[in-house]
């Protein structure tokens, strides 16, 4: 809770008193979970150096635990660690480590979040055909597995991409779909954030049909 609301000092005091409590009773895989949540919280208040560490702590106990869906979290969380850092190539190999595990485990909503985001880092790369790739194989999943939210989140992506690439129209069509899908789910923050970004669309559009008269 404390964490979800921002109020990140409480947050840290729990999680280290979490952490406290489970090294006292010796639970490895508690350990690793408060060592990782401990990591978030560094890397959501800038403590980039702080949050690879103790990322690394917890992925160094999920490996000596074989917690394979352990391991595939870490290692995705450490890519955008990395992403976010403009580490790109080192991004990359670890959510292509991520993905892999993910796949051997069969982990469907863990393979598309991975395609997700190397289709992101793609697009920061200027990468816009492999982009597209990516995000189109991510979205397919998640309509396979009827997650509504991660088909939402796909297509305001894939928008965000097509406005980047100058087609307007397509990327307004995308966001309105998932504006549609976020109000279906009651995802109120997000359909804001997407009836935003139409609106923005729908005015690029109506400048760029406006008839320019000679003088």
């Amino acid at each position: 809770m404390a964490y979800a609301t921002g109020n990140y000092d409480e947050a840290r005091r729990l999680y280290q008193e979490s952490l406290e409590i489970r090294q006292d009773h010796g639970d490895k895989s508690g350990i690793s979970k408060s060592l990782h949540n401990l990591g978030a919280l560094a890397q959501n208040t800038g403590n980039y150096d702080e949050a690879r560490r103790l990322y690394q702590e917890s992925l160094k106990i999920k490996q000596e635990l074989g917690d394979k869906r352990g391991v595939s979290r870490s290692l995705h969380q450490m890519g955008m660690l990395a992403q976010n850092t403009g580490n790109y190539d080192e991004a990359r190999r670890l959510y292509q480590e991520s993905l892999k595990i993910k796949q051997e485990l069969g982990d469907k909503s863990g393979v598309s979040g991975s395609l997700h985001n190397l289709g992101a880092l793609a697009q920061n790369t200027g990468n816009y055909d492999e982009a597209r790739r990516l995000y189109q194989e991510s979205l397919k999943i998640f309509q396979e597995m009827g997650d509504k939210n991660g088909i939402a989140f796909s297509l305001a992506q894939q928008a965000l991409l097509e406005e980047e690439l100058g087609n307007i129209k397509y990327a307004m069509e995308l966001t309105s779909q998932a504006e549609t899908i976020f109000n279906e789910i009651c995802a109120n923050y997000h359909a804001e954030r997407a009836r935003n970004q139409r609106e923005k669309l729908e005015g690029k559009m109506s400048r760029r049909s406006k008839p320019i008269f000679l003088k």
